[in-house]
């Protein structure tokens, strides 16, 4: 499961600009404040799921990452989104965990991509 995952998301980019612009009509400006609430809440909800998933609540983890991948659209996160998905689906708890630390390592990602997008400054 976790290297089909892994070869689906090389297939993907960490933001899907175009994607983005369209949820924000094509406004540079306003993609900027959708990007900046996203990485704001999107660091919340990883320290929840972490936390959710350290004290074996399972569907508290899936509850979340569900919540996850709407913002996620929004912002042309797509491989944020491929992960929040399988997440979301995910029963055995290790492998939760080990989710979480990919949609970890994404996060930081993703605001370094935002920012060679120039979406950041």
């Amino acid at each position: 499961m976790l290297e089909r995952l892994q070869a689906e998301l090389e297939t993907l980019p960490a933001v899907d600009i175009a994607v983005a612009l369209d949820y924000a009509l094509n406004d540079r400006e306003l993609l900027s404040e959708l990007v900046l609430r996203y990485l704001e809440v999107t660091g919340e909800r990883v320290q929840e799921m972490q936390l959710a998933c350290e004290a074996g609540a399972l569907d508290q983890v899936r509850r979340t990452a569900h919540a996850m991948k709407g913002g996620s659209y929004y912002v042309g996160a797509m491989r944020m989104i491929a992960l929040v998905q399988a997440l979301q689906l995910q029963e055995d708890l290790r492998t939760a965990y080990m989710l979480i630390q990919w949609v970890g390592e994404q996060y930081a990602r993703l605001q370094q991509q935002y920012r060679e997008l120039k979406i950041l400054a």
